[in-house]
């Protein structure tokens, strides 16, 4: 009986799906499609695979939302977390979806921001905000490897808890992950700055999307226990792709390490001397 309970939990659909298939006979309903062999070729897939889906035999792929959300205009918020309308109008795109307000130079090139510990709290409030976001330091950085395509942010790190990885007053360089990207573009462990309503972290991030409709939200210092929040809690989600920091800590170990082996390096220096001085005495006789 426990293997087969085990069974039933893993053949479970995520909710994703569930909420796919809502949106899909919603389409059928109010006939947006014919049918589902329609749907099939309108977004990509064989009739066969869609039909494993809505028979809940399978999960929705990320290739397929990301051609129904451009297609039928569905509501990718209600798909990860449940909230919202099933389907966006053209009129409420601002509303539901989300839009970033961002800081461009003359040349039309978005720069990037910067949110010191001091805008913490006022940012999880007001990051749409274009008085309070101008009012926020904007510049430019090099072409290095970790820029993105995508829109970036630098965060300042308050706290203990993401110590020795993170340093309070550390910098953190991020691109933006828009919320129809979580389930493919969010690694497990790898960080992450968050902002809700609460305020804005950053962590080691444990992905639980299909399962539950969660994140699991890790720090690094041992003394922070994890804990997990809803999807629909996250206003913004960051990739964390570079560090800036001033603090360096000096290496004792390495350096003891560095010693022994310039003096080792000496006594075998002397020794050579020495024989070098018998070799030529031994010569001389």
């Amino acid at each position: 009986m426990q293997l087969e309970l085990v069974k039933v939990i893993e053949n479970m659909p995520s909710q994703v799906t569930k909420r796919f298939i809502t949106c899909f006979q919603e389409l059928l309903s109010n006939k947006t499609i014919r049918s589902a062999r329609h749907f099939a070729e309108e977004v990509n897939t064989y009739p066969q695979a869609l039909n494993e889906i809505l028979k809940e035999r399978r999960d929705v792929s990320h290739e397929i939302l990301e051609v129904a959300i451009a297609k039928y205009h569905i509501n990718a918020n209600f798909l990860y977390s449940g909230k919202g309308p099933l389907f966006i109008k053209e009129t409420d795109f601002g509303k539901e979806f989300k839009i970033l307000t961002i800081v461009e130079n003359h040349q039309n090139k978005e720069k990037l921001l910067h949110v010191p510990i001091s805008a913490h709290a006022g940012y999880s409030l007001q990051q749409n905000n274009p008085n309070f976001i101008k009012e926020l330091e904007a510049y430019n950085l090099p072409d290095f490897k970790f820029k993105s395509d995508q829109t970036m942010r630098s965060f300042e790190v308050k706290g203990q808890s993401m110590i020795p990885v993170f340093l309070d007053g550390d910098v953190v360089i991020c691109n933006y992950i828009h919320s129809y990207q979580w389930e493919k573009a969010i690694q497990e462990n790898k960080f992450y700055v968050v902002v809700t309503k609460s305020g804005v972290v950053l962590k080691r991030i444990g992905l639980r999307l299909r399962e539950e409709s969660c994140l699991l939200m890790h720090s690094e210092n041992e003394e922070f226990q994890s804990y997990r929040i809803s999807a629909s809690e996250v206003i913004e989600l960051w990739e964390v792709k570079a560090r800036i920091t001033s603090q360096f800590k000096y290496d004792s170990k390495a350096n003891s390490n560095f010693d022994r082996l310039e003096s080792r390096f000496n006594k075998y220096e002397m020794m050579l001397e020495e024989i070098v001085q018998k070799m030529i005495l031994n010569n001389k006789e």
